[in-house]
């Protein structure tokens, strides 16, 4: 069972004891996303065994808004729908229905910092309509950063590949800080990236090749989830030793990563709708951060790559792919 920080007790879930059943009417939950997520299906999967079985007493209204459509358009229309809760698992996304509505209660699953970005006064208490569990990638940066340091003890020059389609320009900023500062520290030069489109990727990793970059984080985004396999093979093509923020993408070829369970988040967030649907208020839930982190390695892209992995790494490791 994963463990979770609760930044406070909450004392305002009473209204958790109204079931499912007892509803008049079908609920209608709103999800919003660039795209199809494969963690989908977990979140789905906790719904039913809280009792909401869609078709049965719960409507599930979907929108994925792919780079090039308005994501503030589908933002709208769903509001319209005046469903009793909306899952924004992105930054994006929950940027973009808090824009139109303060009032419908919004759950994010995965997004950064809700609290540097205005969407929620504070962890123990967000005050507004925005609530669920947010991943602040910029304390988990320097792990990555010394993790393929150890990797490569000859790193001297580490890159990062940016989603600016799609991440808001304030979570770029953020990370961007986040990757320079420990990489200085460590005497890394570090070089930043960014990918207005998957056309870009090629362009990208080939400019990190000319410029002899010993590694690259690629940063995390519905949009980079959704090109993982191609993120993956381009990092193979150009030898370019690659980090990541989920374990997917070692799965899918990648060397490592170093991140949160994904998997977990989204059935999380489905706790959340639950509350809200039997009557807990978004403004006093807290936000939750996790506790727990894996650490995954691909030992048969090791070996293509030339690299050894030293064996104080894999003993570290919660999954070896071998």
């Amino acid at each position: 069972m994963k463990k979770w920080f609760l930044a406070v007790v909450a004392t305002s879930f009473l209204a958790w004891s109204v079931s499912p059943e007892a509803q008049e009417s079908k609920r209608k939950i709103a999800f919003l996303a660039v795209s199809p997520l494969p963690y989908e299906s977990s979140f789905n999967s906790m719904l039913r065994q809280l009792g909401w079985e869609e078709g049965r007493n719960v409507v599930v209204e979907r929108r994925y808004t792919p780079p090039g459509t308005s994501v503030s358009e589908a933002a709208d229309a769903l509001v319209r729908l005046a469903p009793d809760v909306i899952v924004a698992p992105s930054a994006g996304t929950a940027i973009a229905v808090r824009g139109i509505t303060t009032t419908i209660p919004i759950v994010v699953l995965a997004a950064g910092d809700l609290v540097g970005t205005g969407l929620a006064e504070s962890l123990a208490r967000p005050g507004g309509n925005v609530t669920g569990t947010q991943v602040v990638q910029r304390e988990l940066m320097g792990k990555r950063i010394q993790l393929l340091k150890e990797t490569l003890p000859r790193l001297t020059r580490i890159a990062y590949l940016a989603d600016a389609l799609t991440v808001p320009a304030p979570y770029l900023a953020d990370s961007r800080k986040a990757f320079e500062s420990p990489a200085r520290a460590l005497q890394i030069e570090p070089l930043w990236y960014e990918a207005n489109g998957v056309s870009e990727f090629e362009d990208r990793f080939r400019t990190m090749a000319t410029h002899e970059v010993h590694a690259v984080i690629v940063g995390g985004s519905p949009f980079t989830f959704q090109h993982m396999r191609l993120l993956t093979e381009l990092a193979a093509k150009y030898r370019i030793p690659a980090t990541y923020e989920a374990k997917d993408f070692v799965q899918a070829g990648g060397l490592m990563s170093y991140g949160v369970d994904f998997t977990a988040l989204f059935a999380r967030g489905a706790v959340f709708v639950d509350r809200i649907l039997r009557g807990a208020r978004p403004a006093l839930l807290p936000i939750e951060q996790p506790t727990k982190f894996e650490f995954v390695i691909n030992l048969k892209t090791a070996k293509a790559l030339g690299l050894t992995i030293p064996p104080s790494l894999l003993a570290r490791a919660d999954q070896v792919i071998e």
